[in-house]
C-alpha cells in the first residue's frame, strides 16, 4: 500500500500546520523573503562572488561619483559632447530639444555594479541611470536617476576629492 503523498494533501496538511501554530501565538513565515532590503538581494555564483565588489557589513552601495570619480574629474562645464561620449563611450543618446534659444541634449550613463555583501554569497546588482545634460554643445550638469533626486534636480559638475 502506497502512502498518499499528493501535492494536495502535503499543502493541506502545512497550511492546518501554520494554522495551528498562528493559533499559539508563533509568527510563521512562508518562503524566504526578507525585508525591503533584502528583497533586493540575489544569490550570486562562484564567479560572481569573486568578481563583484564586497561591501562591509552594514555599508552601503557607493555612489556613482565615488566610483566613477576618475572618469568625471575629466569632465567641466565647457566638455563638449565629442569629449564627453570618448570618456564615457557606453553613453547613450536620449534626447534633445530647443528651450528658449538654447539647444538641449541628454546623455544617459547605466550605473550597473554587482556587489558582494562580505562573507555572503549574497549580493545586490545595482543597476540606476545617470544623466548628463549639455547646453549649446557643452556640459551643463548631470544627475543620477534616483528616485529621491527629483526629475528637477541636477547637481554641479564639482566631484570631491
Amino acid at each position: 500500500m502506497r502512502p498518499n503523498t499528493s501535492r494536495t494533501r502535503i499543502a493541506a496538511v502545512m497550511a492546518l500546520t501554520a494554522a495551528v501554530l498562528t493559533a499559539q501565538g508563533c509568527v510563521v513565515a512562508i518562503g524566504n523573503r526578507g525585508g525591503k532590503d533584502d528583497a533586493e538581494r540575489i544569490r550570486l555564483t562562484s564567479s560572481e562572488r569573486e568578481s563583484a565588489t564586497v561591501i562591509r557589513d552594514g555599508g552601503t552601495l557607493p555612489d556613482f561619483a565615488e566610483v566613477e570619480r576618475a572618469r568625471l574629474a575629466g569632465l567641466g562645464p565647457s566638455t563638449t559632447v565629442g569629449e564627453f561620449t570618448t570618456a564615457f563611450p557606453e553613453a547613450v543618446f536620449r534626447g534633445s530639444r530647443t528651450v528658449q534659444g538654447q539647444d538641449i541634449v541628454v546623455y544617459e550613463v547605466r550605473d550597473q555594479r554587482l556587489y558582494r555583501f562580505e562573507g555572503s554569497s549574497y549580493g545586490k546588482f545595482h543597476d540606476r541611470p545617470v544623466f548628463f545634460r549639455f547646453v549649446d554643445g557643452e556640459l551643463e550638469s548631470w544627475r543620477t536617476g534616483r528616485e529621491s533626486d527629483g526629475p528637477k534636480q541636477w547637481f554641479n559638475l564639482e566631484v570631491g576629492s
